[in-house]
């Protein structure tokens, strides 16, 4: 007899099936399988692609429906399907055949890329690869089967970055980006008093601008952008208020705030961070140096 059964120790469930006499390697035929419950199977598989589409942030993902359809127009073009899946085990002769058809996409995207902005004179080589990237991704998400991920790719991309420098000098693929707001910018927009200062939607922008100013968040993070809600949300905001968390303080607790007092603010999941359980999140703590609170919280609209 063993341990009752709990949510540690779940009753099991034998199923029976023929013995095998002995360990043999299993051959073409014997991979081959045949679901006996053809409508679990298929609601898994579908699950399986629904949870591997949720993996990838919404930017990326509309980024990858985009390209696919490159993908779909290319195949098009070339007389082949754009879901390289097959029945039977595939040969080298299968894997050479798929390696050239992205290498030779990897080079069709790169010529007819627009470059991103007006001023420069070509699109990035990267670009080209990225979008191969792109469509292995949903390639596996609807067929759970990883496209190519030849070296060759690499060095494609390496001869395309080569030329790019050699016709237009090697500060051209130095990255162009543009300078922060300033403080005193951002002083300068948070402290303008018009008509609309109660306004319920210019509360919010000023105090987007505000968090934005103080953390460093991107503005699809502090914004709601798509159906998964990974944004910052009112249960992300805490206060320490007279040394006591406060997670719901009322308007006189927060026109009362002193030194002392501070703002706690969970961050939320950005592009750039691991969703990964063993990746803590530290909050983002504001301490408040200043006098009386009162002159800096706007009241609130009716």
């Amino acid at each position: 007899t063993g341990p009752p059964p709990s949510p540690r120790n779940p009753p099991t469930t034998t199923i029976p099936h023929p013995a095998h006499e002995e360990c043999v390697p299993p051959s073409a035929t014997a991979l081959r399988f045949e679901p006996r419950d053809r409508d679990l199977f298929d609601r898994l598989i579908s699950r399986s692609s629904e949870v591997l589409a949720a993996s990838a942030p919404i930017s990326t993902a509309r980024t990858d429906r985009s390209q696919w359809k490159f993908w779909e127009d290319f195949c098009f073009l070339m007389g082949t399907s754009p879901l390289r899946v097959s029945a039977t085990p595939r040969t080298p002769t299968d894997v050479h055949s798929d390696t050239q058809l992205a290498s030779a996409f990897v080079i069709w995207r790169y010529e007819h890329t627009m470059p991103r902005a007006r001023s420069s004179p070509a699109p990035k080589p990267q670009s080209a690869l990225n979008a191969w990237h792109a469509v292995r991704r949903v390639h596996k998400q609807r067929t759970l089967v990883d496209l190519p991920s030849s070296p060759i790719l690499q060095r494609i991309l390496q001869g395309l970055l080569r030329e790019y420098v050699c016709m237009r000098g090697t500060d051209s693929l130095v990255p162009h980006r543009k300078a922060p707001l300033p403080q005193t910018a951002q002083l300068q927009l948070t402290a303008h008093r018009g008509p609309t200062w109660t306004d319920s939607l210019t509360l919010h922008f000023r105090a987007m601008l505000a968090t934005m100013g103080q953390t460093g968040f991107r503005k699809n993070e502090v914004t709601v952008t798509g159906a998964i809600r990974a944004n910052l949300t009112r249960a992300s905001l805490l206060w320490s208020i007279d040394k006591r968390i406060v997670a719901d303080p009322d308007e006189p607790q927060l026109r009362a705030l002193s030194r002392g007092d501070a703002r706690i603010l969970k961050p939320p999941l950005c592009q750039k961070r691991p969703v990964r359980p063993d990746f803590r999140i530290l909050p983002n703590l504001a301490v408040l140096r200043g006098g009386a609170a009162q002159r800096r919280i706007p009241p609130r609209s009716p």
